[in-house]
């Protein structure tokens, strides 16, 4: 449910960064527009610029170069992965370990009463090694989903971190056009 919720966060955050690269490129187009229409030289200065790229041409450049970030983060994040699983069998090994020392010395204190309570305290050190055992299946599956929650969390910073750049140069675009055209309002 938190993952699926994560999942969709992350489409939204990659939806609206498509929608800031566009609003960047027809701010681009507008910035060279405005700058043809300040005064004769500059309309002839403009001839001989270079003309802005296409709106669909600079998107799908941003597009390029987060999908070679992305590549970046997933592969950070396989290689995390690998780590983890070199690191969580030793530790379910020695929770079986640990389990199973603790289930000795209690059959050994039961072997000075009649036979019967030794049955008994057998049946509870098993019932009890079957709970442990299932703590730790969901120990295990409770921090299989906190991984996959960080991994998630990694995509969504570094989306973030681009969407904020993008944001950034896209206002300052925006901003160079808006005093533009106010000042050929004049």
């Amino acid at each position: 449910m938190v993952c699926s919720e994560l999942e969709r966060q992350r489409e939204t955050l990659e939806r609206v960064q498509r929608k800031v690269d566009n609003i960047e490129a027809h701010a681009d187009e507008s910035n060279y527009i405005l700058k043809g229409m300040r005064s004769v030289f500059t309309s002839i200065g403009r001839a001989f610029s270079k003309k802005p790229d296409l709106p669909q041409d600079i998107v799908a450049k941003r597009a390029a170069e987060r999908a070679a970030k992305r590549e970046e983060t997933e592969k950070g994040i396989a290689d995390r992965a690998a780590a983890r699983s070199g690191g969580s069998t030793p530790s379910a090994a020695s929770a079986a370990a640990a389990s199973g020392s603790s289930g000795s010395a209690s059959g050994g204190a039961g072997t000075v009463s009649a036979t019967k309570p030794k049955t008994a305290a057998e049946e509870a050190i098993a019932e009890e090694d079957a709970i442990l055992a299932a703590i730790s299946r969901n120990v295990d599956g409770i921090k299989r989903v906190g991984h996959a929650i960080g991994d998630e969390l990694d995509r969504q910073d570094t989306l973030i971190t681009d969407l904020t750049t993008s944001v950034d140069r896209t206002t300052a675009k925006v901003d160079v056009a808006n005093s533009t055209a106010r000042r050929l309002a004049r």
